[in-house]
């Protein structure tokens, strides 16, 4: 009786111990200093976000516009995942210009570290809306829902622009890429207005191309994706600045 006695004293002496170590090596966020509060603040935003975007491969071989062979092309964006099996993304992939997609075209997906998820025949997604500059993707088959629920891959909460206060001045984040890993950019809100009948928002940084389609996110909820960039020149030709274009969820 002693002997057990003695070992839930020292089981639970041990729990205390541990608890109280995790604890401290969690910094109060609240304690931290202004900049520092932001970091960790953005760091754990990021993370999220990441967790919630794809990487797309549109690939296909196509015929020469000679028609004397084939050759292999791909086109590459963006996507975030929405309720498990719609992928979020732009409306610009050369591939699907012509309106049809190229016989035996596939879709490769990746995760924002630039790791395979899994390769599919192109019959395997569903266009389920198209919009001026806005395309969903809806994953058909449960068992690549679920291999990408598996991969770590999680949904994003979603919002449309009426639902918005977004002005001038706020901070976003926005999804961009290097070539071969995505991550979040924090970027300010320049305008918001609608062009050709297209809720939009400008932001204060480029989009490098592949990364359209990426989703843009205002406190943690995807707001809109990339789709277009531009370079902001002076006079003598030298580039003063960038602004990137994001459709607003409708």
């Amino acid at each position: 009786m002693k002997k057990l006695t003695l070992l839930i004293i020292i089981l639970s002496f041990s729990a205390l111990i541990a608890f109280y170590l995790q604890q401290s090596s969690i910094p109060a966020i609240k304690a931290l200093p202004a900049a520092q509060k932001i970091a960790v603040q953005r760091e754990q935003k990021s993370s999220e976000i990441l967790r919630a975007t794809v990487r797309i491969h549109l690939r296909a071989w196509t015929v020469k516009e000679d028609e004397s062979g084939y050759i292999w092309d791909e086109s590459i964006g963006h996507a975030t995942l929405r309720d498990g099996r719609f992928l979020v993304t732009h409306n610009h992939y050369a591939l699907l210009d012509k309106g049809t997609a190229p016989a035996g075209m596939s879709v490769a997906l990746f995760n924002s570290r630039g790791t395979l998820l899994f390769s599919a025949p192109f019959t395997d997604f569903q266009v389920t809306q198209e919009g001026a500059e806005t395309l969903v993707f809806e994953l058909k088959p449960d068992h690549w829902q679920r291999q990408l629920a598996a991969s770590g891959i999680i949904s994003a909460p979603f919002a449309g622009w009426q639902e918005l206060d977004l002005q001038p001045g706020m901070e976003v984040g926005q999804i961009d890429w290097d070539g071969a890993t995505s991550r979040v950019d924090w970027a300010t809100v320049e305008a918001v207005n609608t062009q050709d009948g297209v809720p939009r928002v400008t932001l204060n940084e480029w989009v490098t191309q592949g990364g359209s389609g990426g989703g843009v996110f205002w406190n943690g909820t995807h707001i809109g994706n990339n789709w277009q960039a531009a370079e902001h020149l002076d006079g003598a030709g030298t580039v003063v600045g960038f602004t990137s274009v994001a459709a607003l969820n409708e």
